[in-house]
């Protein structure tokens, strides 16, 4: 869970302006002076991470009063700070994200330093922001959850919208999609929840990852409590031990290589990590061979000589008969090895 240290901000106020804002002020009274009470205001400041804690910048989220709205959008932090607020609560709104993406795990009270603010509030008076209804064409390496990520939703979401039936019948898993694919993306419905000034709100997007799962084998034998350490960029590192032979795990949406580390260091790999094509396209024939140790010189869905020496020695491998063919037989024992384990 992340927390905030009380007294400890992820944003950065103009100390020397606040100060002398703060202090007690005077007005003239008959040729002689007396301390006014300064008007206290207060600040809500809101965090925004996804699933593994990692920042999300570029969020546009916005208070509501009246008319007027107080539109702010997360920094390289994540994090947004409303200055100059009376105190009370109001409506905010996370625009960028579906709100079946969102969960608030952290509220707490901000310490008394952070929680005054003497910065002015910024109200306008805007027209309401819209994320109508879609299509996205598939590009090429692009899954749903790659694709839900860029669009603010869950993968779910997509998939299962009545839209895409066609779509689903067409394709086996929604991370098996071929270039120009057809994706219907629904309306994005705003997050709204009622917030307190004096108050860190953490927002947490529970999308934008994606299952990555890798196994160990020898001669098609999987090799299982092997410790491992995964890199994955941009992410924590990831260790553990095989569970027959395969690592079941997720990584960032984004995510294009990882680095495998074995053998306490001695042994690095770089692996590529790519959205399956359908086991129906010859390019994702290509891309299971890749991955079950028998690399075709080309991944363009062609079988030239170089491919099909390849494709022999897979096919031995796995007890069919010798040919030049991608068939059925071949394409049932891809399955069998690589999408079914």
């Amino acid at each position: 869970m992340f927390t905030t240290p009380l007294g400890v901000s992820p944003f950065q106020l103009d100390t020397a302006n606040t100060q002398s804002r703060s202090t007690f002020g005077s007005t003239p009274v008959s040729g002689s002076t007396v301390p006014c009470r300064p008007v206290d205001k207060m600040a809500i400041e809101v965090l925004v991470i996804d699933l593994q804690g990692r920042v999300l910048p570029g969020q546009v989220l916005e208070l509501a009063w009246g008319q007027a709205v107080y539109r702010l959008e997360t920094n390289a932090f994540g994090a947004v700070r409303f200055e100059g607020l009376e105190d009370s609560s109001y409506p905010l709104t996370l625009w960028g994200l579906d709100r079946r993406t969102l969960d608030v795990p952290v509220v707490e009270s901000l310490s008394s330093m952070w929680a005054r603010s003497s910065q002015p509030a910024g109200w306008s008076v805007l027209a309401p922001l819209a994320y109508p209804e879609a299509l996205h064409v598939v590009q090429p390496g692009e899954g749903v959850d790659k694709i839900a990520f860029g669009w603010g939703h869950l993968p779910e979401t997509l998939w299962d919208a009545p839209q895409n039936g066609t779509l689903r019948a067409r394709r086996r898993w929604r991370n098996q999609l071929a270039a120009q694919d057809t994706l219907y993306i629904p309306p994005r419905e705003p997050a709204t929840l009622q917030v307190s000034t004096g108050c860190l709100y953490v927002l947490r997007f529970n999308g934008g990852v994606s299952r990555l799962r890798l196994r160990l084998a020898v001669g098609f034998e999987p090799q299982d409590g092997v410790p491992y350490l995964l890199e994955v960029p941009d992410a924590p590192s990831q260790q553990g031990t095989t569970q027959n032979g395969y690592i079941d795990t997720v990584v960032p949406a984004q995510t294009t290589r990882v680095t495998l580390v074995l053998d306490g260091g001695a042994t690095r790999l770089e692996l590529p990590v790519d959205a399956l094509l359908p086991l129906s396209d010859d390019r994702g024939v290509q891309q299971r061979l890749r991955n079950l140790g028998f690399p075709c010189a080309s991944s363009d869905g062609t079988f030239d000589d170089v491919a099909k020496g390849v494709l022999h020695r897979f096919r031995s491998a796995v007890s069919l008969p010798h040919s030049d063919v991608v068939d059925d037989d071949v394409r049932g024992a891809l399955f069998s090895l690589h999408d079914q384990g």
